[in-house]
Parts: structure tokens; sequence; C-alpha cells
């Protein structure tokens, strides 16, 4: 009987489990593309397009430097969605970006129109396309993709600090400038921009229906077979 028992026990829970799993894959069923949907803005329209072949260029910080990217100047890019939504998942299609980050915009504060939260640090890129889960869980319309580092930014900086000494090399040989004390001979790194063909945004789809799981016949006989 005790033996009876445990065995009704054990089946009845590993159907539970199943029955748990069938409903976690389908609450987690991908949405369609945020970006995608009519009235979503952003400061470059190509990478939202929904076409690959387009490439569009981050540009400078409208912020300019400060809390969010340091001393260095920085290029983005901000996507706002018409309205709020659930966003569990960013794909970022780019070939060169290296470092990045992520903020949402949590809304107005009493001296700001926004107030941008990070949510994500990607400080080394190993696939194309980048795809970042996201944890949190309150609703989003504004996100800034933030870059700090491009894997061509090294070969593109040597290049022009070798054309810079080339300038400065020119302009010491000039005689006319040799008592001229007030060049600048500092060549100041920067950060190049991010060359992306798509930005897209996911939530969860939601279940219209709840499935029920119905009772097998055959899995009925097989049960009463075992517990005789």
């Amino acid at each position: 009987m005790y033996i009876r028992f445990l065995l009704l026990n054990i089946i009845l829970a590993s159907l539970i489990v199943l029955a748990g799993c069938h409903i976690l894959l389908t609450e987690q069923e991908w949405s369609e593309n945020y970006a995608l949907l009519d009235g979503t803005q952003s400061t470059n329209p190509e990478m939202i397009d929904g076409n690959y072949n387009t490439i569009g260029e981050t540009r400078s910080s409208t912020t300019g430097p400060g809390r969010l990217y340091g001393s260095s100047n920085a290029t983005e890019v901000i996507v706002t969605l018409p309205e709020k939504r659930m966003v569990r998942r960013i794909v970022v299609h780019s070939e060169n970006i290296k470092k990045f980050a992520i903020y949402a915009d949590k809304g107005r504060t009493l001296h700001s129109e926004t107030d941008w939260q990070l949510l994500e640090e990607v400080k080394m890129v190993k696939s194309n396309p980048i795809e970042i889960p996201l944890l949190q869980t309150y609703p989003i319309d504004s996100i800034r993709l933030v870059v700090l580092d491009t894997f061509d930014g090294a070969s593109l900086n040597r290049r022009a600090k070798a054309e810079f000494m080339a300038e400065a090399d020119e302009y010491d040989r000039n005689p006319e400038n040799r008592n001229n004390r007030n060049r600048n001979r500092q060549f100041n790194m920067r950060r190049y921009p991010a060359k992306i063909s798509e930005i897209e945004f996911f939530g969860y789809k939601s279940a219209t229906k709840t499935t029920a799981i119905k009772s097998d016949p055959k899995q009925d006989v097989e049960l009463d077979e075992i517990l005789e």
C-alpha cells in the first residue's frame, strides 16, 4: 500500500513539473520587435528601419561628458518607443562595437526631464548580433545605448596620432614658427562611433489562452497497471 501511494505521488509530481515547464515556455515566447512599432523614434532612424543592409553611426552625446560617460566624449543612440513596454531582451546588430552601456529613462525627476538608469554594461562584445537579456521589471519607453569602445578605435587613433605628429613636425620645420610656443602638442584620444544596422527590442508574448492539460487515456491505463 505504501509503495502504491509513493508511486502515485511521484507520478503526480512529474505531471506537475511538466505542466509548469509547458506554461513557462509558453509565457516566454518573444514578442514582435518593438522598435518597428508605429511611432518609434531614434536619433538615427537607419538603426530601426527593419533593414539589415542600412547602417547608421552613433552620434556625439547630446548631454556631453558627464556622470554617465566620464570625462571622454562618447557617442550614443537613443530610441524612444510610442508607449512604455516591458523590454526583456535587446539585440544589437553591429560589426565594430566593442564595449557599451545601455540606459533606460525612468521618467521625469525634480531637476531633469529624464532619469537615465543603467540597465547593462557589456565590457567585451564576443558575437554579432549582440543579445542582451534584461532583468529589470519596470516598463520603459526610452533607451540610450552609449558606445564606450569600438574594435577599430585603436587603429583609427594610431592613424590620427601619426597624422597629428606629421603635421607637428612640418610646423616645426617652418622657420616662421620656431618662436611660437603656443602650439598644442597634446594628442587627445577619441572615441569613434559604432556602426549599427539594427537595434531590436523584445518582450514576452502575452498568453491569450491557458491550455488545460487533458488526461491521456493511454497514460491512465499505464497508471492503473502500475498501481495494481
